[in-house]
């Protein structure tokens, strides 16, 4: 067995040897410099592998976001197309049953804020209308983006707040809602019948409008043809 001694002597001589060779002299000052800079250099590098990594994620986070909301818009589009589809095949069959001549569905939505109040101007949009295959439909510029305090039955408090449908002729409609009353004579009407629609809250969302050119509708079909659309829009 080799003296530990004798294999430190070995060892010592053999490093006296290689240091005069200039490839271990590179070896020693590569060392020194790699020891000597790795406390500063390591921080570095590993902060920016990670920031590259951390970019890297956040746009593949980014591109994944915007799938999934293409992907949310596409799936709610086509569920709108349904319910609407599906909302003017009731109201076509509602217009016999209900002895309606024109069958309007009008849904509410937020306008543009004053910028001193804040307040909303509250607006609505005719979204489906379906009449007698033998009438005109109504000029569409009339329920387009239209503004509800115009409206004086759509602001009745009564209206706003009761769960059933308010029948009217058209020469009393002059006396409750001058406004509407002119649109209702434009596609000569004679009665027609409002009655709000709600969703699971209870919050309006939208009115149906029944229009007949004669007096007579039948109010247990209209109600009827609320609660089928109801059904629709709350799925």
């Amino acid at each position: 067995m080799t003296d530990p001694k004798t294999k430190e002597a070995i060892i010592s001589k053999a490093f006296d040897k290689w240091a005069e060779k200039k490839w271990f002299q590179a070896i020693i000052a590569i060392l020194i410099i790699y020891l000597m800079a790795a406390p500063i250099a390591g921080p570095i590098v590993y902060n920016q592998i990670n920031k590259e990594n951390t970019t890297e994620s956040v746009i593949e986070g980014i591109k994944q976001q915007k799938q999934a909301e293409a992907e949310r818009h596409r799936i709610d589009f086509e569920k709108a197309k349904q319910a609407y589809s599906t909302a003017k095949n009731v109201l076509k069959s509602s217009l016999e049953t209900t002895s309606s001549d024109y069958i309007f569905l009008i849904e509410y939505h937020n306008g543009v804020d004053n910028v001193v109040t804040g307040i909303q101007f509250c607006r609505f949009d005719m979204t489906l209308e379906v009449c007698r295959e033998d009438l005109r439909y109504i000029d569409y510029s009339k329920f387009n983006d239209d503004i509800v305090a115009r409206y004086d039955l759509l602001l009745n408090d009564d209206f706003q707040t009761a769960n059933r449908a308010f029948y009217y002729t058209v020469e009393e409609l002059w006396d409750v809602d001058r406004y509407l009353e002119k649109h209702i004579l434009s596609i000569e009407g004679k009665s027609i019948v409002a009655i709000n629609l709600t969703d699971e809250q209870g919050i309006i969302w939208g009115t149906l409008l029944f229009v007949s050119m004669d007096y007579e509708m039948c109010l247990e079909e209209v109600y009827k043809c609320r609660r089928e659309i109801e059904t629709i829009f709350r799925k």
